[in-house]
């Protein structure tokens, strides 16, 4: 068993869209106090040969007003 910091503790801090105070692994476990690094947690494991649909429903501040009939 190889556990790593991939983002060192960096106290009690707030996090938020950008910040990440820290982010753990030990294999497939990933330990973190923000879940915005959950996907890319998940993408070091997947398969590149195979295909993948993810659905992904998460209410955020920063999603709930966006722009998106001007993207289209």
């Amino acid at each position: 068993m190889s556990s790593k910091w991939l983002v060192k503790f960096k106290g009690k801090n707030p996090s938020d869209r950008f910040n990440q105070n820290f982010l753990w692994n030990n294999e497939s476990v990933y330990i973190m106090d923000n879940h915005r690094a959950a996907l890319w947690c998940w993408f070091q494991h997947l398969s590149k040969a195979s295909k993948y649909n993810l659905f992904h429903i998460d209410r955020h501040f920063d999603t709930v007003y966006t722009r998106i009939e001007q993207w289209n």
